[in-house]
């Protein structure tokens, strides 16, 4: 996903969703406020995002053909019921009846109700436009059809295809493959037909990488959708991620070697080495210097969505090293990938790094015990 491709295209539905919820202010929401308009304000406001196209709101064929049209005019008897379901769809964890009540007082209106899932939490419910992605679920051969069966029972399929892909692209890519990027996927295959490109050799883009404050991560719902089962290769994964990670270090290894040669340090350049990268102890993999001269220790990682995977020992010589860069590769394996580096990163400030723990080692105590045998 950090390809232009899908930068371009896909990266939107992050910005959307989080001014959709700027808009919502769930957190000032009351029980209160239920039949007064104002949470059919605040919802109406959440779709109506000049650049949303994730539910069709803007009039193109009249205003009654608008997706949230018997939102906007609910009257006032009915009022209460709609924002009701609404109040309890954003606050409550199991939301599916109050999916399929809102089809009966609103209308079976599906990319409109998958949108408010989807602004509700992104990393369980995603948009949906029938059409396209039923379309997609057709090349892939997943049979489920979404067109005219807005439900609660049928959102949930849907989603379990979408987990369902998931999976595979997890089993067969070297990198964490998160739910919308499967979302994202199957709504570019489902839109077009696409050709493949004329490749061309293009060098490496580097520059220097400007942190910012890490965004923390909000409590996710606690629905519970239940996916498929995939069979996932885990040893196959691990031999992509061995390969990738020796690609990016090449590449690395190159890069520096073209930038001592460009300043007219040759004779420095016959000096860069991967000879670190042999040795786990050494706690990084390249050897390099500045075009000044001083020595650089650097440590390479291929990255796909803003994370890596690092070592005790590498986390202690981020420390320890006193000229030690951080070099960042993505799209190892494409036409222009791209570098970037940190000089001396503290990757213990929270603030700017964020270290999950994703390996245990577990000890264990235990005796034989003598089995007795009756005679």
């Amino acid at each position: 996903m950090n390809h232009e491709f899908f930068q371009e295209r896909e990266q939107y539905k992050d910005e959307i969703y989080k001014v959709a919820n700027e808009k919502l202010s769930l957190n000032k929401w009351s029980a209160e406020d239920i039949g007064t308009g104002e949470i059919r304000n605040a919802v109406v406001a959440a779709i109506e995002i000049e650049s949303n196209n994730l539910v069709q709101w803007i009039p193109k064929r009249g205003e009654k053909a608008v997706s949230h049209y018997n939102l906007k005019i609910a009257s006032e008897d009915k009022l209460f019921q709609v924002e009701e379901n609404l109040y309890k769809l954003f606050t409550n964890d199991n939301i599916g009846i109050y999916f399929d009540n809102l089809t009966k007082l609103i209308g079976r209106r599906y990319d409109l109700l998958a949108y408010l899932c989807f602004v509700k939490n992104r990393r369980k419910f995603a948009p949906i436009a029938p059409k396209f992605f039923d379309n997609a679920f057709n090349k892939l051969g997943i049979e489920v059809k979404t067109s005219h069966k807005c439900s609660w029972g049928n959102y949930v399929e849907y989603l379990n295809s979408i987990k369902s892909v998931q999976n595979y692209l997890t089993s067969k890519l070297e990198d964490e493959v998160y739910f919308l990027d499967a979302h994202s996927f199957l709504w570019t295959i489902g839109r077009r037909e696409y050709q493949n490109p004329i490749e061309e050799v293009i060098e490496p883009s580097i520059e220097e990488l400007n942190l910012e404050l890490i965004k923390k991560k909000e409590k996710g719902s606690t629905d519970k959708v239940v996916s498929e089962n995939v069979e996932i290769d885990f040893s196959e994964i691990n031999n992509k991620k061995i390969l990738k990670g020796l690609r990016a270090e090449e590449l690395v290894f190159s890069q520096e070697k073209k930038k001592l040669l460009d300043s007219n340090h040759s004779e420095l350049s016959k000096f860069v080495s991967m000879l670190p990268s042999k040795n786990p102890k050494m706690g990084y993999d390249i050897n390099s210097y500045e075009i000044n001269g001083t020595p650089m220790q650097i440590e390479v990682k291929s990255i796909s969505n803003k994370s890596f995977y690092i070592t005790r020992n590498e986390l202690g010589k981020s420390k320890e090293l006193e000229n030690y860069y951080l070099y960042l590769v993505s799209d190892v394996y494409g036409n222009s990938p791209k570098i970037s580096f940190i000089k001396n990163p503290d990757l213990m400030d929270t603030e700017l790094f964020e270290l999950t723990p994703e390996n245990y080692i577990v000890r264990i105590e235990y005796r034989h015990q003598q089995s007795t045998k009756r005679q």
